[in-house]
């Protein structure tokens, strides 16, 4: 139950990075600090927005790019999310 909550919450955060109510970098630390909540390893799915949120932090230059790339992760997450929903 709790992975299921996770993940709920995980892809209402990426919605809104896609939709743009919330900004990427804020999103992705969002989604971390959410994973760091959970005992154990991440989810391999969820990994690249610790990295990218890492990047952003550690590179102020590139932060328009991270962003970019934080976008699409999330729009990538919430695809596959509509997939797999069609598919059940």
């Amino acid at each position: 139950m709790a992975e299921f909550r996770l993940i709920a919450e995980v892809l209402a955060i990426a919605e809104q990075i896609v939709r743009g109510d919330v900004e990427p970098y804020r999103g992705a630390a969002a989604i971390w600090a959410r994973m760091a909540e959970e005992e154990g390893e991440y989810r391999d799915d969820l990994r690249v927005f610790v990295g990218l949120a890492s990047e952003w932090q550690d590179h102020p230059h590139h932060r328009d790019a991270l962003d970019g790339d934080i976008r699409d992760e999330a729009r990538q997450l919430v695809e596959r999310a509509r997939r797999v929903s069609k598919t059940e």
